[in-house]
């Protein structure tokens, strides 16, 4: 029979057995991260979200096969500080990102995961929209980027990659998806996360620094060349609560101001009324639902490539 001495001893061996092999097991198993964000789009605007004709069918498989949250929410409603508290995990109230103006300086100084995953042994990059400022210059934590301006542009969009800008030819949607398929070929054997942020569906706009928009730019939604038409004869269902005449109950007093403000914006600048459409008119929910296809066919190129490389 051993000694109490040595059943320490391989008992200690063992706790070190143990700990060797739950350290190997993390070091071999660091998961890959894509991350997707698609600009403004609605919690219904896919075909299994319940969308009444557009139809998603790679978005559908993921949900499927994945955790679809049906009660996730925004942290803000709007689009900078929204995109800053995904970077960070904070309320604007911390990160200092509160609006649309352009917080340049700020925004180089937010503490963004992507620079722990890094430290982790991560290969990162950002391929998209950033928006939180104008300025499309690297941001920390970031091994590759590729990014616009502000806004950006559907078409032939100026991009800023390998600190130069360059004009990118094609549809914005599809230049984002080769850029990152060429990340992912290029760094499929070492851990990465890759940070998709697609300028869909967002309209066609200009936002000047002090976050006005510039009305001499039409906000239009911009499908692929592909897409266009595809649902020209389709009618979005609608729910019960919806105003084809811009009207509220009476006993719903903050929508009936959102109306009235909308209103007198347009009457004193008619330029306003396509920026304030909101995306609701059935002409803009048909082009929306066409740029929603090139998202589709995006990630469907995407998890193509993942399998390809044997990674997926």
């Amino acid at each position: 029979m051993p000694s109490v001495k040595k059943l320490i001893k391989y008992f200690q061996l063992a706790i070190m057995l143990v700990i060797w092999g739950h350290y190997l097991i993390a070091q071999s198993k660091q998961p890959n991260i894509i991350m997707i964000v698609v600009d403004d789009m609605r919690y219904d605007e896919w075909s299994g979200g319940g969308h009444t004709y557009l139809q998603t069918p790679n978005i559908d498989q993921l949900a499927k096969e994945g955790t679809y949250f049906k009660r996730a929410y925004h942290t803000v409603p709007l689009c900078s500080p929204n995109r800053a508290s995904i970077l960070t995990g904070q309320y604007p109230s911390r990160h200092g990102i509160i609006d649309n103006t352009s917080r340049n300086q700020a925004s180089f100084m937010l503490d963004l995961f992507p620079k722990y995953l890094q430290k982790s042994g991560y290969i990162t990059a950002h391929v998209g929209k950033w928006h939180m400022g104008n300025s499309a210059k690297p941001r920390p934590g970031y091994d590759y980027w590729v990014c616009m301006e502000g806004q950006g542009k559907t078409n032939n969009p100026v991009l800023y990659e390998d600190n130069k800008q360059v004009t990118a030819e094609g549809y914005i949607t599809d230049i984002f998806t080769e850029k990152s398929i060429g990340f992912m070929k290029k760094h499929s054997d070492k851990p990465f996360f890759l940070y998709i942020g697609h300028k869909a569906v967002h309209p066609e706009a200009v936002q000047r620094d002090d976050g006005s928009t510039d009305l001499s730019v039409p906000k239009e939604f911009i499908p692929a060349k592909r897409h266009r038409g595809k649902y020209n004869n389709e009618t979005f269902k609608r729910s019960p609560a919806h105003s084809v005449a811009a009207i509220a109950d009476q006993d719903k007093p903050v929508i009936q101001k959102a109306f009235k403000i909308r209103e007198e914006v347009i009457k004193k600048d008619p330029r306003w009324s396509k920026s304030l459409d909101l995306g609701v008119s059935e002409q803009s929910i048909r082009n929306r639902a066409e740029m929603m296809l090139a998202v589709d066919e995006s990630l469907e190129k995407i998890m193509e490539e993942l399998k390809n490389l044997g990674i997926y």
